[in-house]
């Protein structure tokens, strides 16, 4: 008799003690924040949300702690209800009707606790992982997906992702005090499918016509821009290495790949027509073209009487130490049998600048080198250096001050792989544009860190095409 009292006091303590564990589980009925401290000015650490059964860690007042994906915080009382009863639930409404009532929340409560949603307005809008615009993305939204806003700001908004939060840009968002309904982001989803289809419909009927008006305008186009155009004298093609990749490719493409127009001949007669009736910017020779190949075009160009020659380059020369200076020719370079894309590079960079800017970097390397880490843009400098990036293959980032900070262009092994300046109206602009508007500038400082890298790339391209297109548009901008 004693064993059973004794296993049944057991038992009930048992049964009191798992309903009291059970009664300290809420269901959360609406989404809500959870702040750090039963205060509407704590900060958030988490937004629970509708639906989930938390725990109960603790009361104060009219604020009920919980713990919600491994983030415990307080939320208002009138957000969550019991996910089972407790003993103080079981009331009848003559026993609820004798409870004092409850002090209503004030309106500055209310408004404080509403929970927000964004709704993105942009296809591929980035969810950061951090406030920083080079943070690694949580998430690529698209239009019309929505999220619970944690934090509103006036250029950045945090918000609710899966167990986590992440940062978007306000620009590309639209704050909502409702949840969107699912009818309206379907429709949403339709329209935009429509105006997708619609849009793919109109390009494949106009590409056609596009490609044509661009076959026709093509040599008008090149009548119109200045463009650097160079005769290649060679019976057979000429293969050339590409120092950063290791390949190879023709000496006519490796020009036509940098901006400027090849004419190939394989013959004399047609060469000195050419030259007779339209100077070039450069020209290229093979050194075995015609025996004593050199001492023919002297003579040539001698009888010419030409005010400015132009550039010349052979190549192919077994020794070019072995071979006398031209009498006629004022620019003349030799290369080898080996040629490298550096090579050429070294030759051609003085071309995409004026003539005034072209003697003023006759320079020695010793001068070239000092002016390239720190100086004044006026006089040419900032062309200087970016020659001395070109040819030396330089990395690094280059700044540029006006009135204060204006441009930077990062460099990796003389490409340029991204660059930021301040437009004409102060706002940003990035990429190539960037590049022009900091070569643009008549006056100001440079400064040149080497072995400095960006944390993303916004461009790829060797700093001579850009040069070469930047020379072409302000060749065209002063006619």
């Amino acid at each position: 008799m004693k064993k059973s009292a004794k296993a049944a006091v057991c038992f009930a303590a048992a049964l009191i003690c798992a309903w009291g564990a059970a009664a300290e589980q809420l269901e959360i009925i609406d989404d809500v924040r959870m702040r750090a401290e039963p205060i509407d000015s704590a900060p958030v650490v988490s937004v629970a949300v509708k639906g989930a059964v938390v725990p109960l860690l603790d009361e104060h007042g009219s604020w009920y702690k919980i713990e919600f994906k491994g983030a415990q915080g307080w939320i208002y009382n009138k957000h969550a209800k019991s996910a089972r009863p407790k003993a103080g639930d079981i009331f009848t409404k003559q026993d609820a009707s004798m409870l004092p009532p409850s002090a209503p929340l004030d309106d500055e409560e209310e408004e404080a606790d509403q929970v927000k949603y964004v709704q993105v307005i942009k296809d591929n809008t980035m969810i950061l992982e951090y406030l920083d615009p080079y943070a690694p993305f949580l998430y690529k939204a698209n239009k019309g997906d929505w999220f619970v806003l944690v934090y509103e700001g006036p250029s950045w908004c945090n918000v609710v992702y899966k167990d986590t939060t992440g940062w978007v840009r306000r620009t590309s968002v639209e704050i909502l005090d409702a949840q969107p309904a699912k009818a309206d982001i379907v429709v949403e989803q339709a329209k935009t499918l429509f105006i997708a289809l619609l849009a793919l419909g109109i390009v494949v009927l106009v590409v056609s016509g596009i490609v044509t008006y661009r076959h026709i305008q093509a040599d008008r186009k090149r009548k119109i821009y200045v463009q650097k155009n160079v005769l290649l004298l060679a019976k057979e093609s000429k293969h050339v290495q590409y120092m950063l990749t290791n390949s190879t490719t023709t000496l006519e493409r490796c020009f036509s790949e940098i901006g400027f127009s090849v004419n190939v001949v394989k013959d004399s007669v047609t060469a000195r027509n050419i030259i007779e009736g339209s100077m070039p910017d450069l020209i290229l020779v093979d050194w075995n073209f015609e025996t004593a190949i050199l001492a023919k075009i002297d003579n040539l160009f001698a009888r010419m009487a030409l005010s400015a020659a132009p550039h010349f380059l052979f190549y192919n020369v077994p020794d070019p130490a072995t071979v006398p200076p031209s009498k006629a020719l004022a620019h003349v370079n030799l290369l080898g049998i080996t040629v490298s894309d550096r090579d050429i590079f070294q030759v051609v960079t003085p071309l995409i600048v004026h003539q005034a800017e072209v003697e003023h970097s006759s320079k020695n390397t010793q001068g070239l080198q000092r002016c390239a880490l720190e100086g004044e843009i006026a006089g040419g400098n900032l062309l200087e250096v970016l020659q001395f990036i070109e040819i030396g293959s330089k990395t690094g980032c280059l700044m540029v001050e006006t009135r204060g900070p204006f441009g930077l262009i990062y460099f990796g092994d003389g490409r340029i792989t991204y660059a930021a300046a301040k437009g004409d109206n102060g706002e940003p602009t990035y990429g190539v544009e960037g590049v022009y508007a900091i070569l643009n500038q008549p006056a100001g400082k440079f400064r040149f860190i080497t072995n400095k890298q960006p944390k993303a790339a916004n461009l790829n391209l060797p700093t001579l095409s850009v040069l070469m297109e930047w020379t072409k548009n302000k060749d065209e901008a002063h006619r």
